[in-house]
């Protein structure tokens, strides 16, 4: 079911990413949050994953692959805006910015996309 999938990931958002006190979730949920992301059927889902991805990972920790996930969904013109915008604000996480330098929450998607921070994540 979708509901619980969302429940339990906007938990995890909720207890785990709490404004600038951003604590690591465990690698145990990284698997199952990467599952989600890539291919729930359901957006929203696959736009909170977006969110808790990078933060299963150690801080400087994240897998480069995950970061390369991301930054193709980012690039996936075809893909939900929102799961787009989402996958671009996990990047600041993966990269270990400071939140203070994250996009605000009006920026506006696609238009102010830092596309070479974009591209940063996709090996040439």
């Amino acid at each position: 079911m979708p509901e619980l999938r969302r429940i339990a990931l906007n938990a995890l958002i909720l207890h785990w990413c709490v404004g600038h006190e951003l604590r690591y979730i465990g690698v145990r949920y990284a698997q199952r949050c990467e599952e989600m992301f890539v291919s729930d059927p359901d957006e929203d889902v696959r736009r909170m994953a977006a969110t808790c991805l990078p933060f299963c990972y150690e801080k400087g920790r994240v897998d480069s692959r995950v970061g390369r996930l991301l930054a193709e969904v980012v690039r996936d013109a075809s893909a939900n805006k929102y799961l787009r915008k989402s996958a671009y604000e996990s990047l600041f996480v993966v990269r270990d910015i400071s939140p203070e330098l994250w996009p605000d929450f009006q920026f506006k998607f696609p238009d102010q996309v830092d596309w070479t921070f974009v591209d940063s994540f996709i090996p040439r």
